[in-house]
């Protein structure tokens, strides 16, 4: 399926079944799956907004296509929850991420797949997000309007930081969340991340801001469906879009990944991600699972600055199931690491426990996705699901 427009990805969420309300916004990311936040669902649903329990397969909810015209004819569709991150309490970290599969046949015509990308390559760029008002009956509630804000960069807990224009005519309110964060260049536009909390219109000046998921983690939070619409970032030598505050479209950008339909049509198709950053002569080019295992040194720098290295051995156990083991370096208690490692194409997720030396209780539960912009049989490079990049070093 190709990539669409803002007009065919953006979703609107109708609470119960009133069509012509909205608790918020999703976007398209395959021919039936949707992805808006946890707590929208839970508002379509007429539950808490904070309720952490997965709406069974009976809780339908439904959505339109606001952009896509009257020629489209009927765009309503009824959706399942198939994927939940249960939202979090404000100021704390969480997921905040819904899966959604329609029920009722296919997408509308017009419609079509949100392509993803990392938010870093669009850092100080101008982005738009679309959504519908729930403070009064006002033309943004009834109609709609888009909102352009700049995109900051990552915060507290890894989530983007939305700053509003002050020429914009509208602001980000409650109703938009779960409204795909839209970049536009050259190569069309793309989601860099989700809208996840809104402030009120009368709040102060210093409170108008906006606060979003990043690619990465939507991406991470659903890798079977999100995995593959993921651009990795900006090769080495390519500036970044967006850095100090120029137009993403005055920047060059990669070239857009192919949908893994596509991939599929199309044998000849590669990613940018699965060519080695340094062939090995007289070797073949090597597919991720097949220099994943073995001993690496790993570099993580996160976006607020701080870094620390990791010891990390993989392997492949008899019992066939991908282990890992290791220990954080540089930290003020070395954190010893276990768990269990998947390969899904151009990523690698890790989930396992930290437990500190020689204690037994796991303290730190995590899952991480590593999504590698490159690699060869030495060096990965690529970006986590947290927004923090980070560099594999095979050692021996």
């Amino acid at each position: 399926m190709p990539f669409a427009g803002c007009d065919g990805f953006v979703v609107r969420i109708f609470p119960g079944d009133n069509v012509q309300g909205s608790v918020g916004m999703g976007f398209v990311v395959g021919d039936q799956q949707v992805v808006t936040c946890a707590h929208v669902v839970n508002t379509a649903l007429g539950r808490d907004q904070y309720a952490q329990d997965q709406p069974g397969p009976e809780a339908l909810l439904k959505i339109g296509f606001p952009l896509l015209g009257d020629d489209a004819g009927d765009t309503t569709r009824d959706c399942r929850v198939e994927r939940w991150l249960p939202p979090h309490s404000p100021g704390t970290a969480g997921g905040d991420v819904a899966g959604l599969v329609i029920v009722n046949g296919g997408l509308p015509d017009g419609a079509g797949l949100a392509r993803l990308i990392l938010a870093d390559r669009v850092s100080g760029a101008e982005v738009g997000v679309f959504g519908y008002s729930s403070q009064g009956r006002t033309m943004q509630s009834m109609q709609g309007a888009w909102v352009t804000l700049r995109l900051r960069g990552a915060v507290g807990h890894g989530d983007l930081q939305l700053d509003t224009e002050t020429e914009s005519a509208f602001k980000a309110l409650p109703g938009y969340s779960g409204s795909p964060v839209v970049a536009h260049n050259q190569d069309g536009d793309a989601v860099a991340g989700m809208l996840s909390a809104a402030y009120r219109a009368d709040a102060p000046g210093d409170l108008r801001d906006a606060y979003a998921v990043p690619a990465a983690r939507i991406a991470a939070a659903w890798p079977d469906v999100l995995g593959d619409l993921l651009a990795p970032p900006a090769p080495s030598g390519v500036a970044s879009a967006g850095i100090a505050g120029q137009p993403l479209a005055s920047a060059p950008s990669a070239p857009p990944l192919p949908s893994p339909r596509a991939a599929v049509a199309d044998p000849g198709v590669q990613h940018l991600a699965q060519q080695p950053t340094e062939p090995q002569p007289g070797l073949p080019q090597p597919g991720l699972p097949q220099v994943i295992a073995g001993n690496w040194t790993i570099d993580v720098q996160s976006p607020q600055g701080g870094s620390f290295k990791m010891m990390l051995a993989l392997m492949i156990p008899p019992s066939g199931q991908p282990q890992f083991e290791g220990t954080f370096l540089g930290t003020p208690t070395p954190m010893e690491v276990r768990g269990y490692w998947l390969v899904m194409g151009s990523q690698i997720r890790l989930t396992g426990v930290q437990t500190v030396a020689g204690v037994i209780p796991m303290q730190y539960p995590y899952d991480v996705m590593v999504t590698f912009a490159s690699w060869s049989y030495t060096q990965l490079v690529g970006v986590s699901s947290n927004g923090e990049r980070v560099v594999w070093q095979r050692q021996g």
